[in-house]
């Protein structure tokens, strides 16, 4: 019998947890990483029987990666930090319900969610969806600013709809590249002298090229540059697919003429009034994001448009019973289709549009629960000694 250790959950894995009340079971794999999977796992008890009709995400990490190299620790103690905040701010946040370890693997798990909006944009969104999805998608980032974070990572991909009844709700996710931006005193910390790039070269802010410190300005520059793409997603975001000098240069000609790229895309001329407002920041300022809101409310009523239209996936629901994390989708042909959106982007998957996680972690742990461990379905599996990670 080979001795080698697993380095993936199987459907039907058990994962036996420290706390005897319940244990995990592997349902599906959803997604796969560059150093763990996505699995749908629900709970069941000693006899490998469901509990409940709860539907879960656990998230995994091989043991090997380096401290240093840890998105999935450093997404525990943001996720952890949700607990503690006031309930009208934590509407966009995923619970994270359980964490832990196995002999080979560390996992999270985590609320189940939708499909991504990077997948669901694929066939353009209406003018209602892409405005109300920006304004669900800033209140995410102004919330997670106000838990003392920066997300560092905004993009498409990182936002998600809810599962089941909660579909016309947007989660903000992949919080590997957070990092803290006050003091415990309340201070915002001083800038570095020079940075790695960080984010997703598609929709990382300008600093983030110049290799500079990030502020809470340039998480917003991020949506904002997501936000074109909401709304044109073939010329929104003119710079997709090219060169980072290339990209870098046609950012700064968003800013240095805000109106340019309403002349070369179908963004409202009115958008502008959101990069002369951004270019204005500097890296301590506080950032007032009902800029944004009025600059989208006040276009959505020149277009007789409530914002209380049904988001374009609503007419498509039964296609997109199948849940998932940020890290997998339904295929395209699951997803809706309009008579009136924006344009589609012609171009698929990018090495643009990539995250950048070279960075050293850099948020202490705060882990103080009982971890368990991992065996298979079967009364051969190997049992893992507890070990906080």
């Amino acid at each position: 019998m080979s001795t080698r250790l697993r380095t993936k959950l199987e459907p039907n894995d058990i994962i036996k947890r420290s706390k005897t009340d319940f244990n995990w079971k592997v349902i599906v794999q959803l997604g796969v990483g560059g150093f763990g999977t996505v699995n749908k796992v629900i709970q069941v008890n000693e006899a490998g029987v469901p509990i409940n009709d709860k539907e879960f995400a656990m998230k995994t990490e091989l043991k090997c990666v380096k401290k240093q190299a840890s998105r999935l620790k450093i997404e525990r103690n943001v996720m952890a930090s949700f607990a503690k905040c006031d309930p009208a701010c934590k509407e966009h946040f995923p619970e994270l319900i359980d964490l832990g370890q196995t002999l080979e693997l560390k996992w999270i798990v985590m609320t189940l969610v939708g499909a991504s909006l990077e997948k669901l944009k694929q066939k353009g969104f209406s003018k209602s969806t892409a405005l109300q999805c920006g304004l669900q998608t800033m209140k995410a980032i102004h919330d997670f600013h106000i838990l003392g974070f920066l997300h560092r990572d905004i993009k498409p991909a990182n936002y998600c709809i809810g599962a089941g009844a909660k579909r016309e709700l947007i989660y903000i996710l992949d919080f590997g590249l957070a990092r803290k931006y006050r003091q415990q005193n309340g201070q915002v910390r001083a800038p570095r002298n020079k940075t790695k790039m960080i984010g997703t070269p598609r929709y990382c802010p300008r600093a983030s090229h110049r290799q500079e410190e990030l502020a809470r300005k340039d998480d917003f520059e991020s949506w904002y540059f997501m936000l074109l793409d909401f709304m044109d997603g073939d010329k929104g975001v003119p710079w997709k697919g090219k060169p980072r000098d290339t990209a870098y240069a046609l950012k700064r000609k968003i800013f240095d003429e805000p109106k340019w790229i309403s002349t070369v895309s179908r963004v409202p001329s009115e958008f502008g009034i959101m990069a002369e407002y951004l270019n204005s920041l500097m890296f301590n300022s506080e950032v007032e994001f009902g800029v944004f809101r009025e600059a989208i409310t006040d276009y959505a009523r020149s277009c007789n448009l409530t914002l209380k239209e049904p988001f374009d996936w609503m007419s498509e629901m039964k296609s997109l019973d199948t849940t998932s994390t940020s890290t997998t989708m339904p295929s395209t042909s699951t997803l809706p289709s309009t008579s009136s959106t924006m344009p589609s982007s012609k171009i698929g998957s990018s090495d643009d549009n990539r995250s950048i996680f070279s960075e050293k972690a850099e948020e202490s742990s705060i882990d103080r629960s009982r971890t368990g461990s991992r065996s298979s379905h079967n009364p051969k599996g190997r049992k893992a000694q507890p070990r906080a990670f």
